[in-house]
Order: structure tokens, then sequence, then C-alpha cells
């Protein structure tokens, strides 16, 4: 079975139960033999037996660690999203001597595929793993995960404290947030354009694209708004799959129509005003000439029919 686990897809093997419970006191407790022994209440030969299986079975390796299997990342096309390239400043809360000797052997360690770097007071981390998700948040509620655990790994391998409850001692002070197979990755990659976008307050790049892994990403890398961004950046891409906005020229040249439009209208409404008032005058004296007419059509109406009735009245009386 293939199962998405923090960077990669690990392969899961056909383990028993017994060979599950021990896997995971020694890879997420980090017991040695010797509590896992005193914590089963077994032998220590049963417990080195059963080491020796996973082994064999190629989950586990000497330096206490789960084998994972990367698959081609042709197998991640339901996922979308990819966190990586996290950095750590941890301000170590309590060491002990066992964190000096590890740091006299290397002040640089790998574990689990992260680069460490040891300083007397403090430890920085650079992230050798991906989160794959379908969305940001759930890229990066994964990566919690993962960490929350990592952490409680160097605080026993270590003997040291990491984590307090209310201590402010972790700093993420990296982290990019990429889109896979981008359709503007894509595009970008096809005409060969690199494109890198700064911010206009502190001048530090914030969108890129990017093909190191082969993925075709669009990135957010900003140090302390890549999330927000990579939030902001879906937005506009989703509305530009679901709705096929109208682009920036389309807009613009909408825009210049509706303006010339607007421009042809006010300049017959001015002509059509000026017309009327180089007409004014006219106007009035064909009003008053019209009133004159009407008068005069309305005083011949009157006599005609004065005349008539006059002439009615005159008929009468003959015949009488």
């Amino acid at each position: 079975m293939i199962k998405q686990k923090g960077l990669k897809l690990l392969k899961q093997f056909k383990i028993s139960k017994i060979e599950k419970e021990i896997l995971d006191l020694i890879t997420i407790e980090f017991l040695t033999v010797k509590q896992i022994a005193l914590r089963r209440d077994t032998s220590l030969n049963a417990v080195y037996k059963i080491i020796k299986k996973l082994k064999q079975k190629g989950v586990y390796d000497a330096g206490f660690n789960r084998v994972e299997k990367v698959e081609s990342t042709k197998s991640l096309n339901p996922l979308f999203q990819r966190l990586h390239g996290q950095e750590f400043n941890i301000k170590i809360i309590k060491k002990s001597d066992k964190y000096f000797h590890a740091k006299q052997r290397g002040n640089t360690q790998f574990i689990d595929g992260n680069t460490l770097r040891l300083f007397n007071d403090s430890i920085e981390i650079y992230s050798g793993q991906s989160f794959f998700e379908k969305d940001e948040q759930r890229a990066t509620a994964t990566s919690l995960a993962y960490w929350q655990r990592f952490m409680a790994r160097l605080e026993h391998e270590f003997d040291i404290i990491l984590i307090k409850p209310r201590v402010q001692n972790i700093n993420l002070v990296n982290q990019h947030y990429g889109e896979i197979d981008s359709e503007m990755a894509k595009d970008s990659l096809n005409r060969k354009e690199k494109i890198k976008i700064q911010t206009e307050d502190d001048g530090k790049i914030w969108f890129l694209i990017d093909n190191s892994w082969n993925l075709k990403e669009m990135e957010t890398i900003h140090p302390e708004t890549a999330k927000q961004d990579m939030t902001k950046v879906q937005k506009q891409v989703n509305d530009w799959r679901l709705n096929n906005p109208p682009t920036n020229s389309e807009l613009s040249t909408n825009l210049n129509n509706l303006i010339k439009v607007a421009t042809d209208d006010m300049i017959k409404r001015e002509e059509y005003s000026n017309d009327i008032v180089e007409h004014k005058e006219a106007i009035k004296i064909l009003g008053k000439s019209i009133n004159k007419l009407t008068k005069v059509i309305g005083g011949v109406l009157i006599e005609n029919r004065n005349l008539k009735l006059a002439n009615k009245h005159q008929t009468s009386l003959n015949d009488f």
C-alpha cells in the first residue's frame, strides 16, 4: 500500500502487530532496546529478533529510522500543493552534556533528511521534507504534525528540551508553498521566461516560477507571508479556472470603448444644448406668431359661426 507521509510517500510493508508496536516504540517514542524490553516485559533477545525481522523486511535501518520509499511524483496527481524549504531557529530551553558531546562531533548533522546546525544555545534546522496536500492549510497541518514528532526525537537524541507550553522559542524563518503542475508555470517554462516578483515594501521575492524538481511549480516564498500569499494567488487562479474572467487587456479595451461612448454622448448632448440656446429667440418669435395666428383663426371661426346664425335667422323670418 502506498501512503502519503510528509515529504515522501511511505511504502508500507506487511508487518505483524507486535512488529508494528516495536517499530513505533523505536521511531515515534524513541525508546532504547532495554526500555522496550521493560515496557513489554520481555527479554532483550526477543526485542533484537523483532528488530532483525524489521530490517529484513526493509522498514527499518541501522540508524533507528523508518525506511521511506520514494515513489514517482506521477502518483501525486490528486495532490496540488507542496510545502517545502522550511527553516527553523530554535532556542534550547535546557541542555545537557550529551548535547555538547554531540556538538563536538560536528556542529552540522543530518537527521531524517534534514540539516541541523548546532550552536551553544540554539539549533538551526534546514528542512529536507516536502508535504504534499490538496491545499496550503492541509499542507501546513501535516507539516506541524511531522515537526512535533521530529522535535521530540531531537529532545530524546540530544537530551535537551525544545518544547515547553507558553514558551515562544521556536521561530519559523522560511517556508515555500508551491502549486504543482501549474498552468501558469507550464506556460512560463514553455516560453523560457523566468518570473520572479518582489514586494514593494522590503524588496524580497514573494512569487516565482520554479521547475527544480520537474514539478512545474508556481511558488510563494516570502518568509513571513508565503502562506497568505498562496491563499490569495489560489483565489485568483481558481477564479480564472471557474469563471474565465476577461484579461487586463480585454478590460482595458472594454473600458476605452465605454469611455468613447460616454464621450460621444456628452458631445451630442452639448451640441443639442447649444442648438437650443441658439434657437431660443426664434422659438419665442415662432411662439408669438403661432399665438397671433391662433387668435386670427379663432376670430375667423367666430365670424363664420355668427354669419351662419344670422343667415339661419333670416331664413326663418322669410318663411314666416
